[in-house]
């Protein structure tokens, strides 16, 4: 009986251990997210500030002005531009 005892009070003691370390992961995981989206925000502003960048290259290497270029820009070739690797 003595035995049985000593088991069930060392794996309770086992069960809290890992109660702790799931509440420690959760919240590594949840920073991690956290982190995670942040930079996903970063690298989609990044990515269309390349996309204008680029096109105000093209504009200065090609002598188009800017102004005309966004005119005759249309909005599928602005997404285009924003999706660009």
């Amino acid at each position: 009986r003595s035995d049985l005892a000593s088991k069930v009070e060392a794996l309770q003691s086992d069960n809290v251990s890992l109660k702790r370390e799931i509440d420690r992961v959760a919240d590594l995981k949840r920073e991690a997210d956290r982190v995670t989206e942040g930079l996903k925000q970063k690298i989609d502003g990044l990515t269309r500030e390349n996309a204008i960048l680029r096109v105000e290259i093209a504009s200065l290497k090609y002598g188009e002005s800017t102004a005309e270029r966004s005119r005759k820009r249309t909005k599928t070739e602005i997404l285009a531009l924003t999706t660009l690797d």
